[in-house]
């Protein structure tokens, strides 16, 4: 995993039409961060929006060790087209299923429909093994492939700055199991982890841990409730920072939060003007470099 991110081709991001607006903030203690769009540059600009293929797919069966089967007459492309409708439409079948209890926003642990597909592939004799125990290499190699990430300018400087200076950081992120992994590499070259480390691992929340994903509110009152309690910070002494008006800006400026869009990629910049809930909606500030949010907190 560790060569698949060090092979990953350099992304610059793409500027805006905005121009930043900020000023400083003495009220500011605690800055929570979104990921992808905002930390990562990424290229399909979201990391609900990857382009996956069958030969991503057939890249991450093969570095997972997971043969296919093609003694019963099918084509290897068959199979992996088999497989990447039965990825989608498993997705698609939980999605339908949460909504249906109420669940407006839910989120999918990527490693359980991953899983499943496996499992049914393996009772259809598409596969050659049971591959279960190296889910997690082929969902990382498939996912990563599938949405290429590099690190925004200035996202190890910012995380960095903050810690030196005591800044309280949390993130609020949309992400799943591998986010941490690829973080941790970009920021110290280490592996694994559930965490991204050097940030307080109570002031984490990944959708796919919550079972629901942005913008439902019940995040971003997850991380204010650990806010409170280790800090004593309250929500209007808190900056969210992230790059989707509705995802990001809209639900932490209902949760009480100062927020500031990030601008800094055209690939990811989601101003949302279609959504009734953000008509009236301003961020406080507006960014286009990640370092200029040291010149928002003291």
């Amino acid at each position: 995993m560790t060569q698949l991110l060090r092979d990953l081709d350099i992304l610059e991001p793409i500027p805006t039409h905005l121009s930043p607006r900020y000023s400083r903030d003495n009220s500011i203690k605690a800055v929570l961060l979104d990921i992808y769009g905002t930390l990562l540059i990424s290229e399909s600009g979201d990391i609900d929006e990857s382009k996956i293929t069958t030969e991503n797919l057939k890249r991450a069966f093969e570095a997972a060790h997971i043969p296919l089967n093609t003694e019963n007459g099918q084509h290897e492309h068959q199979i992996l087209r088999h497989l990447l409708r039965s990825f989608t439409l498993s997705i698609q079948q939980y999605h339908k299923t949460m909504r249906e209890n109420n669940v407006p926003f839910p989120e999918v642990d990527i490693i359980r429909i991953w899983e499943d597909v496996v499992s049914c592939a393996m009772r259809q004799r598409l596969i050659k093994k049971d591959g279960r125990e190296h889910i997690k290499c082929l969902t990382f190699v498939f996912e990563v492939l599938s949405n290429r990430v590099y690190p925004m300018p200035g996202m190890k400087e910012i995380i960095a700055k903050f810690n030196n200076n005591n800044t309280v950081l949390g993130i609020v992120s949309n992400a799943q199991f591998y986010t941490p992994i690829i973080m941790n590499y970009f920021l110290y070259q280490s592996n694994g982890a559930d965490y991204i480390k050097g940030i307080d691992p109570a002031l984490q929340v990944f959708s796919y841990k919550e079972g629901v994903a942005k913008p439902e509110i019940r995040l971003y009152q997850k991380v204010q409730r650990a806010l409170l309690e280790k800090h004593g910070i309250q929500p209007d002494e808190c900056l969210f920072v992230g790059n989707d008006m509705y995802k990001d800006i809209y639900p932490a400026h209902k949760a009480g939060m100062k927020t500031a869009l990030f601008a800094g990629d055209e690939r990811s910049l989601r101003l949302r003007k279609e959504k009734p809930e953000i008509r009236n909606l301003e961020p406080d500030f507006v960014i286009t470099k990640l370092d200029q949010l040291i010149e928002v907190i003291p």
